[in-house]
């Protein structure tokens, strides 16, 4: 199921351009990880012009559930792969934080305005989905 709909969208090509293997990211995936992340996720590939990031994009899965889950995001840098779980509550793997601002032009809308805990994860399979 959320293969299918990531197919459709062209995320899975965008994550190939990135240099993720989607196939890898996407192949033990649990029928609940399946469902959690193609029924209460929204994936967008969102432009982002920030120095640094490669090919200009990054691609988002923005939860539907700020209090339960995160939002994950995907990207190039300098040609490392980077995959990062933001969470509105500091969770113990939290090691940054960021407060991104309303008027952000780099980021998708839903996210804008708000404080964020992350950390870089060094598993690029989606966290809620292993």
């Amino acid at each position: 199921m959320l293969t299918e709909i990531l197919e459709r969208e062209e995320i899975l090509s965008a994550l190939e351009a990135l240099g993720f293997s989607p196939a890898k990211m996407f192949a033990d995936l649990t029928a609940s990880g399946d469902a959690l992340y193609a029924g209460r996720y929204h994936w967008v590939k969102s432009d982002c012009h920030v120095e640094g990031i490669d090919r200009e994009y990054v691609i988002n899965a923005i939860p539907d559930d700020w209090d339960r889950l995160a939002w994950e995001e995907w990207y190039a840098s300098g040609g490392k792969l980077v995959h990062h779980i933001l969470c509105r509550d500091k969770w113990p793997e939290c090691t940054d934080e960021v407060f991104i601002p309303a008027d952000d032009t780099n980021h998708p809308d839903a996210i804008k305005g708000k404080h964020w805990y992350y950390f870089e994860d060094a598993d690029m399979r989606p966290y809620f989905a292993r």
